[in-house]
């Protein structure tokens, strides 16, 4: 029998709404944009000018000039939240709830949600959790970042239920700070049908010990926060026999995409968010091109973030998915402007070093790139007891077709490469303005 709560109640709109016309989910997201800066101009102090172009005559919406609107960046939440936090909200919204961002820029964002929006969010994980056909009668193990210290290592934490949507399928969580031998052993006690936690975390649990009880009742994985890349789909395929089911989020808009299992691609939730992809001169994309990722999420009326900059790219499709559903699509997440490498001509670059090909020069456990000036790259490894030596001058050579001649690379052997204060690793880092 489903549970009646919040969540199970959006997910019947959302297992619905996933079929409706394109036309209908425009008409659906303009109401709730309508919504949602009526609420902002009357409950705010800095949107009523920010949204003056969309703002006619008698005061209405009008969403005719949307392109106009300024974009909302990280900093202005970092440096002067208050005149964009909401004075009151709508009951209907649910209770105003605190929260934090990792901080994996060094500067974490404080800020608060409706609980409107973790309701939405949830209900969007428990889609997906449909589209991997999930039973939720079989057990479930998270592991991830341990915010509130409820799932220590080696024990971590049981419940009785995963899903809010009912079922008996136990719910395991473990923190990321534990190894992956406790890692392990935690989930040969769990023997989990499903397992969530980082890209690189699941691609190192294949790659170390497959082969052991854990992952004999596997049926499918689920990641989330770091960027998917194929290298690593291709091992957990490889080693553990299973599919992988991707969320594309953030803390401060919620869920906004999920990898679809039918092509691969990524369907926005189109009825929690309005997600925009732009050019450089703030046009929207076109088929097969990439741009950054801007968006509107429905349902933070404590804080509206209005064409809000995540700081992502994104690439579009060429093609609509195969699967029926009328959701948009976005073909792939590159990931973090940040993480981008600059060239010595100055052009910006994703960094093209794939673990299969790095390991053939490193004898490597863990792997990172730094790029600490515009010429010099470092790789910080950890040894994986083999014995055997690095090969730097086949591996700079690779360096140097990927990237660049001029490009010296350092390797340097370390003890441990730790996570971000909310459990991310990032392969790439560039150090470079």
């Amino acid at each position: 029998m489903m549970l009646d709560n919040p969540v199970s109640r959006y997910v019947q709109t959302l297992r619905q709404s996933q079929w409706a016309s394109v036309e209908d989910l425009q008409e659906m997201q303009r109401s709730l944009l309508e919504r949602l800066l009526s609420h902002a101009i009357a409950e705010t102090d800095a949107y009523p000018a920010r949204l003056t172009p969309v703002t006619n005559a008698q005061g209405r919406i009008d969403l005719a000039r949307w392109s106009e609107l300024p974009f909302l960046q990280r900093s202005d939440l970092q440096d002067r939240q208050d005149v964009f936090r909401a004075r009151t909200v709508p009951e209907a919204t649910g209770s105003i709830v605190p929260f934090s961002t990792s901080g994996s820029t060094g500067r974490p964002i404080h800020f608060v949600k409706s609980a409107l929006l973790t309701h939405s969010s949830r209900a969007i994980v428990e889609r997906a959790h449909d589209w991997a056909e999930a039973d939720r009668d079989l057990p479930y193990v998270t592991i991830s970042v341990d915010r509130r210290e409820i799932g220590p290592p080696p024990d971590g934490q049981l419940r009785a239920r995963w899903s809010h949507l009912g079922g008996e399928g136990r719910h395991g969580f473990l923190s990321i700070s534990a190894p992956i031998s406790v890692q392990v052993d935690f989930l040969n006690r769990m023997r989990p049908a499903y397992l969530k936690t980082y890209p690189t975390n699941i691609a190192a649990l294949a790659r170390y010990a497959s082969g052991l009880p854990w992952h004999s009742n596997l049926r499918h994985v689920f990641t989330f926060a770091e960027t998917l890349a194929d290298d690593q789909v291709d091992i957990v395929r490889e080693k553990l026999g299973v599919e992988i089911t991707d969320f594309y989020a953030s803390e401060e808009s919620g869920q906004m995409a999920t990898r679809c299992p039918h092509s691969n691609m990524y369907h926005v939730a189109a009825e929690s968010n309005l997600v925009e992809v732009l050019k450089d001169d703030n046009t929207p994309c076109g088929p097969g091109e990439s741009g950054r990722v801007v968006v509107t999420p429905f349902y933070n009326y404590a804080l509206p973030l209005i064409r809000y900059e995540q700081n992502d790219i994104a690439e579009l499709p060429t093609q609509p998915c195969g699967c029926g559903r009328s959701l948009p699509t976005i073909k792939r997440i590159l990931g973090r402007t940040r993480d981008m490498f600059v060239l010595p001509d100055g052009d910006r670059v994703w960094p093209q070093l794939r673990p299969p090909a790095v390991m053939k020069f490193l004898p490597a456990r863990q792997w990172q790139a730094v790029q600490i000036a515009r010429d010099h790259i470092e790789v910080r490894y950890v040894d994986d007891g083999s014995g055997r030596e690095p090969d730097q001058p086949a591996f700079q050579d690779y360096v140097h077709e990927k990237f660049a001649p001029e490009i010296a690379l350092t390797l340097v052997q370390v003890d441990k490469i730790e996570r971000s204060a909310g459990g991310k690793f990032r392969e790439f880092i560039s150090l470079v303005e």
